[in-house]
């Protein structure tokens, strides 16, 4: 039950850190936006029927971080 809490905080605040720093950009945000979308997909097939939402969710963030779209957004210049 600790870990379970401990690692739902550790989630909450790796999301709000990617979160904020989605406006200077650079390849570490993103790198470590597609880590989070990765374990939140694989943590959300323990909970399958009611985390269907959170599989399909971190899917989305992996395609479309990992798109030449999201490449072009974390690599542009930052003045």
């Amino acid at each position: 039950m600790i870990f379970a809490i401990v690692l739902i905080v550790a989630l909450t605040v790796l999301a709000i850190t990617c979160a904020t720093q989605f406006g200077k950009g650079g390849n570490g945000v993103r790198v470590a936006t597609i880590v989070f979308g990765v374990i939140n997909t694989l943590i959300s097939f323990f909970a399958f029927p009611v985390g269907l939402v959170h599989t399909v969710l971190g899917i989305m963030i992996i395609v479309m971080i990992s798109k030449d779209d999201g490449e072009m957004w974390f690599r542009r210049p930052r003045y």
